[in-house]
């Protein structure tokens, strides 16, 4: 095994604890909000919300690493790959807008 497989082997492992981990806090938390009222349980509502949409981020990422480990990165035809990016930048964007928007409101009113 070459260095470079080594390192793009780590880097799968390290995208399936990260996807994993991001996965399960946000289960965990979404959990937590069930039993929660007020500021509490929107705040983590909407935290729970950001970690999954970390997680299709991740899951994203990790599909293109293996792509590239394992040298199908270009077989992929582009408008998978624009609409897979598309939705991880989606995710993200409209979840921290999201979290933003809480933030703001939980801070005007206890403010």
């Amino acid at each position: 095994m070459t260095n470079l497989q080594i390192v793009s082997a780590l880097i799968v492992i390290m995208g399936l604890l990260t996807v994993f981990l991001s996965i399960y806090v946000a289960a965990s938390f979404y959990g937590h909000s069930k039993r929660m009222t007020g500021g509490g349980m929107i705040l983590t509502k909407s935290l729970t919300y950001q970690l999954f949409a970390e997680g299709i981020l991740g899951l994203g990422t990790l599909a293109f690493a293996i792509a590239a480990m394992t040298g199908h990165l270009e077989f992929i035809h582009e408008s998978y790959t624009y609409s897979a990016r598309a939705i991880m930048f989606f995710s993200t964007s409209i979840t921290t807008l999201h979290l933003y928007h809480v933030v703001n409101k939980l801070h005007s009113r206890d403010g």
